[in-house]
């Protein structure tokens, strides 16, 4: 039995299992495709397209001009309500930043998508990665 990333907007999984954390997903721009294609006639949020700008390049390896777009977009998310992209945002944000070795930032992002959504599957995923998070300090400090 093959490991399935868990049920998710496929946009999230696309970047996580491209930092690592899912041992199988649809490409990025496969997933960028099924799920973030707007309904006929309409175009995305400006938000929404600034969040599928950071997700890119999380994918890309771009973690710190994901991570900017990822912070600038997250208060506006969490300001109107957009509890499935503030927690999405929450949780990418502290990825970008392990990924970026600021592993202490990492830990903040992901306690707080924890502790703001704690039933959502961003916060699972956060609890996971955190665990994992070697947070010791060295002997110098």
């Amino acid at each position: 039995m093959s490991a399935r990333c868990p049920i998710i907007p496929l946009i999230l999984c696309a970047v996580v299992a491209a930092a690592g954390g899912c041992s199988s997903s649809p490409s990025w721009f496969d997933a960028r495709d099924k799920a973030e294609s707007p309904p006929q006639g309409r175009m995305p949020h400006a938000d929404v397209v600034e969040f599928n700008e950071g997700v890119a390049d999380a994918s890309a390896g771009r973690f710190d001009d994901a991570a900017r777009k990822f912070a600038d977009v997250l208060s506006k998310f969490q300001a109107t309500g957009d509890h499935a992209h503030a927690s999405e945002t929450m949780f990418l944000l502290g990825m970008c930043y392990e990924k970026t070795a600021r592993k202490e930032q990492a830990a903040i992002f992901y306690q707080k998508v924890m502790s703001q959504y704690p039933r959502t599957k961003p916060a699972a995923m956060a609890a996971e990665r955190l665990s994992r998070l070697d947070l010791k300090k060295t002997p110098s400090e």
